[in-house]
Order: C-alpha cells, then structure tokens, then sequence
C-alpha cells in the first residue's frame, strides 16, 4: 500500500510539473545545463533526424519536463524513447506530440528515492525532415526537479534543423572517341 501511496504521489507531481504549478525556490548554486544534441544538423528533405534532450551537471534529480517547440510545417516529430539518464524500471515517463502546432511535452520521474546526478540524455526525439528551410527547435521549458521537489535552476541551449535541396544526381554520361 505505502509504494502504491508513493508511485500516485509520483504521478501527480509529474501532473503538476507539467501543468506548470509548481513554482518552488531552486537551492543549488550552479545550474544543470539542458541542450539539444547536436545543436545544428544539415538533411535533405524526407530524411529522418535524431535530437537528444542532454542534461549535463546535475545533481539530486528526482525528475524532468522539457517542451520543446519546432516548425511543423518543416518538421515532423514521430516518436520519443527514454534517454540513458533515468534507469529502465526504476522511472516512468510520458510524452505528447502536437505536429500540428510544433510543440513536444517530455515529463520523467523516478519511482525510486534515488535522485539522479552527472551527465545523461534525458531522451531522444525521432523525426522527419518536410521542407526546405531553416527549422529551429527550441527549449520553451526545462524545469528539472531535486528531491526535495524543488525547481534546479537551468540554462538551455537550443537547436537548429536546416533542410537542404536534397542530393543532386547526375546523369553518367559516356563519350564515344570518334572512329
């Protein structure tokens, strides 16, 4: 009964983080870091992309919500897979597509009271390339919560999707020597 008591605890902090309500003091004195890896990728169109969500420097996590924004009109998100951060079991995670609207909401928590500390890919976005142009991804929300549940400060860097043309093929054109 009392670990059923912590994973619904568990589950409804993850609704709350994501709803944005809570608002709780950070106490850590140096930021984790958030990026998007690698920050810039050159793809022709129809090619599939890999992002990683990386948090680097952190110490004491007990869980993440990330939502990042995109053109959709140049990109389409397909699915998400947990990074190497979070151990498999030992977490639960969720995630929303909208490629209608270029957003992509990424909620992690740990079922264990083992907090998570270094370096990690919190998980790894798959896609596809659809226009030509340059596609930013941005990191519109990282909040990153300790065991305390309180917020750890953060910066974030963001990403950049250029669509290319594509490969231009070229006919292989052989010339006879004159007789």
């Amino acid at each position: 009964m009392n670990r059923i008591l912590r994973t619904a605890t568990r589950v409804l902090w993850i609704a709350l983080l994501c709803a944005g309500a809570l608002r709780l003091a950070a106490w850590a004195d140096e930021p984790a870091h958030v990026s998007l890896d690698p920050a810039t990728q050159q793809l022709s169109r129809g090619d599939m992309f890999i992002i990683q969500v990386r948090i680097e420097d952190v110490s004491d996590m007990l869980g993440a919500d990330v939502s990042l924004a995109f053109d959709p009109s140049r990109l389409q998100i397909q699915f998400v897979l947990p990074g190497d951060l979070f151990s498999p079991g030992e977490s639960t995670s969720f995630y929303t597509i909208d490629n209608e609207a270029g957003t992509l909401d990424y909620a992690v928590t740990l079922l264990t009271n083992d907090p998570v500390a270094g370096d990690g890919v919190l998980c790894e976005i798959r896609g596809r390339a659809l226009t030509l142009g340059d596609a930013p991804v941005t990191i519109t929300r990282a909040e990153l919560a300790d065991s305390q549940i309180h917020l750890i400060p953060v910066t974030t860097t963001d990403g950049m999707i250029r669509v290319g043309a594509g490969r231009a093929y070229l006919p292989l054109v052989a010339i006879a020597p004159a007789p």
